[in-house]
């Protein structure tokens, strides 16, 4: 009741989806063991998973001595407080609720410095633009928390960590690696967080944590609708145990023996009104009895739960591939250039190199023993770019709607709502075209160019004119002509815009945007002056030969670009090459391939609404055969021919190049095939139209 209260754009902002009863009841009956005494929730909202744990000790016979909590919004921190007071009026334990910020060293004072036996969190996932200025202060906090209560030789894997995630993580990295921090050795960690710590690369440092000074010991998965549909994110409980310091001091690629916990996925028919797993396990408490079943090595099949074994081993040669370049994993790694190949399965001849990206584990099954796991390449290797459509800071400024083109050199435009809709009438060299959202691509794969971008880099405001003649030698060496005084229509909008505030709450108006802020610099003796208003210089990912769309509801697909002059927005992904042979048909023929298609489900982002996002940092690790100039002109021929089964050929040729014992078609065939159904297949369970056994 408490939540539903709070506005939506409010509980997104602050990260408030607070667990609830079910997913608090099924977290802690998989974390708690018989020696839990002290428990902490340092994002303890109004108290949920610390009442399940409390729940879950009275239930299984286990004594608690503590329970603690911290929480930064008095408000919550008072119900937390009521909740937990009631908890110690009818047992023996002690409780606590400290209404202070988890990064602030002082809220350990009135807790006592001893590290606990259980760490149990929900942390909110708040987006890193909502963070504004609180980024350098919770890393300040997290590393003075850090040096407060780690000693020892741990300490500098730790300090590294704190110190080198990304600027652009949400608050959970570092209030994942806060709550790992307080565990004592021995002692596990219980978390609620977004899939996406398998996926983004601002999270890879918590990847490296999880392997580097603990052992996982299980993941749960929840399937679409999800259990935090409002938020529209996939979610996973994980519990792991913290290693002991002699363990947690040895480096990864020194690592002999490697675990393989299980990761279990839960249909929402699993659930009962009063449990997540209630119509599968129907005894008095469900959770107690899920919890040893989720915990085994091999347990019972069920229809509506679904579980496999996690390759621990897998999961390093995976992050090992993507970081082993940056500052923080030479720091910590005894031998950052190790050829030593890791096994992707149980059989000795499905392995690759620690360099090339690894196949996902729900393909590997369909792969016959003899494929060539040591040739596989990067997209980046065979010579296709990955990166991002343009930002502009504001599409509301920047971007129009044509309305009609006047003459070769004039068109008439109209303004985003917000501006009024006013009309405008335009030069032509200052528009280019962009595509902004998939709803332009119509069914043939052709963009409508009924969104343009303003493009001032030829124009300026009157008043900027004098810059301009200051920097008149500067365009001179650079072989470019000085801009050109704006049309008067088009610099009184300029001008209205500077002065009209975005948010009536801040008065920020467009030009102090923080990514518009930066567009604009000062003359220099090598560059000439940009204002405000003037888009940067378009590079290759802004004008790609390929896109595909970043979130995607169906099959994913990937669209040639044959306009050179096309922008492509953030919305998509994109690709180029400067390879002559990889012309933008050749580079959609192959990423439309059965073999990347299926790659592209088995990597991205599984969303809430059954959506797939597929970022940069996932298609830059799409596993494929080395690609030479001989089989690019292949599949240049096939672009050329206009025949239906072209894509069907591509297939095979790609797949070909996987084998090197040479296949029949009619074999190729069958893992064409296999690929199509695997594909299939995991489409259907991201939507939540099939339960499928990943």
């Amino acid at each position: 009741v408490f939540e539903t209260g709070l506005p939506l754009d409010q509980r997104k902002r602050l990260g408030q989806f607070f667990s609830g009863d079910k997913i608090s009841r099924l977290l802690a009956h998989l974390a708690i063991e018989d020696d839990t005494a002290r428990i902490l929730d340092p994002m303890a909202g109004t108290g949920d998973l610390l009442d399940a744990v409390w729940e879950a000790s009275i239930q299984r016979g286990i004594r608690l001595s503590e329970i603690h909590a911290i929480e930064i919004d008095s408000d919550l921190a008072r119900i937390c407080q009521q909740r937990l007071g009631l908890l110690a009026s009818i047992s023996k334990v002690t409780t606590q609720v400290v209404s202070a910020d988890a990064f602030d060293v002082a809220s350990y004072t009135l807790l006592g410095s001893q590290p606990y036996d259980l760490v149990i969190a929900n942390p909110p996932y708040i987006r890193y633009q909502s963070l504004k200025g609180r980024r350098d202060a919770i890393r300040l906090g997290l590393t003075r928390v850090l040096s407060h209560r780690l000693k020892g030789q741990s300490h500098k894997t730790w300090k590294t960590l704190a110190s080198s995630y990304s600027g652009l993580a949400d608050f959970s990295v570092p209030a994942w690696l806060l709550c790992a921090l307080l565990v004592r050795p021995g002692g596990r960690l219980a978390i609620v967080t977004p899939t996406t710590w398998l996926s983004r690369d601002y999270a890879q440092v918590i990847r490296y944590l999880m392997l580097r000074a603990f052992q996982l010991e299980c993941v749960v998965e929840d399937t679409p609708p999800g259990w935090f549909p409002d938020a529209r994110i996939s979610t996973n409980l994980i519990v792991a145990r913290r290693l002991n310091e002699d363990e947690e001091v040895v480096p990864l690629t020194d690592r002999k023996n490697w675990i393989t916990p299980r990761w279990t996925i839960l249909d929402p028919a699993a659930e009962s009104c009063t449990s997540l797993i209630g119509s599968v396990f129907r005894g008095r408490c469900p959770e107690a009895d899920f919890a040893p079943w989720c915990h085994g090595s091999e347990p019972d099949k069920h229809h509506t739960i679904h579980s496999r074994t996690f390759f621990v081993r897998n999961e390093w040669s995976s992050l090992q591939s993507q970081v082993r370049k940056t500052k923080w994993y030479r720091n910590l790694e005894s031998d950052p250039d190790s050829t030593e190949q890791l096994h992707l399965k149980t059989e000795p001849t499905s392995c690759q190199t620690n360099k090339t990206p690894s196949i996902p584990e729900r393909v590997q099954d369909l792969l016959p023993v003899e494929f060539a796991f040591n040739s596989i390449r990067s997209l980046n290797d065979n010579g296709i770019r990955v990166g991002q459509g343009l930002r502009t800071g504001c599409n509301r400024f920047f971007y129009v709607r044509l309305i009609e083109q006047l003459s070769n050199d004039w068109t008439k435009v109209r303004t985003s709502r917000v501006f009024g809709e006013r009309i405008l009438i335009v030069p032509n060299t200052a528009l280019r075209p962009v595509l902004h959202r998939q709803t332009a691509i119509n069914a043939a794969g052709h963009v409508e160019l009924s969104t343009q971008a303003l493009d001032f880099r030829l124009w300026v405001l009157p008043e900027d004119l004098p810059q301009i003649a200051k920097a008149k030698e500067t365009y001179r060496r650079m072989g470019k002509k000085p801009p050109r005084p704006m049309p008067n229509n088009l610099a009184v909008y300029v001008r209205d815009i500077a002065s009209i505030p975005l948010d009536h709450r801040t008065n920020s108006s467009v030009p102090s945007l923080s990514t518009v802020r930066t567009y604009a610099r000062p003359r220099t003796q090598s560059t000439p002056p940009r204002f405000w208003y003037m888009l940067p210089d378009f590079k290759p990912r802004h004008q790609p030969h390929a896109f595909t769309p970043r979130v995607i509801q169906n099959t994913p697909y990937t669209y040639a670009n044959n306009n050179p002059e096309l922008l492509v927005d953030a919305n998509f992904t994109t690709f180029w090459s400067d390879l002559p042979e990889c012309s933008p048909q050749v580079i959609a023929i192959i990423l439309n391939s059965v073999w990347c298609r299926t790659m592209m489900e088995a990597t991205g982002t599984r969303m809430g609404g059954g959506a797939l996002k597929l970022e940069a940092t996932h298609l830059r690790q799409l596993p494929l055969p080395p690609l030479d100039s001989a089989t690019f002109a292949e599949l240049l021929d096939l672009t050329h021919r206009q025949d239906p089964s072209s894509q069907t050929t591509a297939d095979f040729i790609i797949l070909r190049s996987f084998l090197p014992t040479p296949k029949t078609s009619t074999e190729i065939h069958a893992l064409v095939q296999a690929l199509r159904t695997r594909e299939l297949e995991l489409r259907r369970f991201r939507q939540g139209t099939k339960h499928f056994a990943v």
